[in-house]
């Protein structure tokens, strides 16, 4: 059974309330930081990929601005499942996403904010080049990069219904001169399950803590378009109910739902490239 179609599965019901009108500035979003998405194309079959994980944490531990996904895509021929690996972790949008980015046949691979420049002109890039690359993207001529763009994420989850209510405010905070779009998803972690490893013993992990999980998009794989307007807030609402009776893919039947964050990030409509991106936990922070 497919594990991680959450869209097809599991939201019983996903609505979007826009609220037009700008809004002033919150004060309470972060302003001054520039953070990174990096998205990690890994798969549990893939002997290469843990290596390339436990690197990028590395790298996190330099650069604490960098938020990480990983997407586990079908095309790669190392995330079908078997008996020795029975956890799906593939999902349509994922596989939507490595399309778009131009991933090849072959894994690990990540996009560090969808720049362009990567291996054969796609915004994919080794492993070896993550950090250079993190590096120039945070800092131009040897200051720290500022935002453009200020995201603040709000979530209220009520364990009963299972309804989450995800609110966002989007600030231009300097001159923007194109279209841009704002897309959510929701990735989890602590999820255990084998893992192929070089660096393993027998090559094989079996209780592999898998993290950061790309398990659904909120509001479309590559989200919706916004009006930004400078020194002002734009607000945003999606509300999801998940139906538990569908749900018995994944983990815990929710009662993981502590793992998993929203992450919400804006992007320039014509060149892909990402101008910011946040997360939230789903439930404390």
């Amino acid at each position: 059974m497919k594990n991680l179609v959450i869209l097809a599965i599991l939201t019983l019901y996903l609505g979007c309330d826009k609220i037009d009108p700008p809004y002033q500035i919150d004060p309470e979003i972060n302003t001054s930081e520039k953070k990174i998405l990096v998205e990690k194309f890994t798969g549990h079959k893939c002997s290469k990929c843990p290596k390339a994980g436990r690197l990028l944490d590395e790298i996190k531990s330099i650069y604490p601005q960098i938020i990480s996904v990983a997407i586990h895509p079908g095309s790669s021929g190392l995330t079908n499942i078997d008996d020795n690996h029975p956890y799906d972790f593939t999902t349509n949008s994922g596989n939507e996403i490595a399309d778009y980015v131009g991933l090849p046949s072959f894994i690990p691979l990540g996009t560090i904010n969808r720049k362009n420049g990567g291996i054969n002109n796609t915004k994919v890039f080794s492993p070896s080049d993550w950090e250079e690359e993190i590096s120039n993207t945070l800092n131009i001529n040897n200051e720290p990069a500022l935002p453009k763009v200020a995201i603040n994420i709000e979530n209220e989850y009520d364990a009963i219904t299972k309804v989450l209510t995800i609110e966002t405010r989007i600030s231009q905070l300097d001159t923007l001169n194109s279209q841009y779009k704002l897309c959510l998803f929701i990735m989890e972690s602590g999820i255990i399950s084998p893992q192929k490893d070089d660096e393993a013993e027998n090559g094989n992990t079996i209780e592999f803590q898998h993290d950061n999980i790309y398990r659904s998009a909120v509001n479309g794989t590559f989200g919706e378009d916004i009006s930004l307007e400078k020194d002002l807030s734009t607000k945003t609402q999606h509300t999801i109910t998940f139906n538990e009776l569908n749900n018995m893919n994944w983990t815990d039947s929710w009662n993981n739902i502590e793992n998993c964050d929203i992450v919400a990030y804006v992007y320039d409509k014509n060149s892909g490239e990402i101008q910011q991106v946040q997360k939230k936990s789903i439930i404390g922070e």
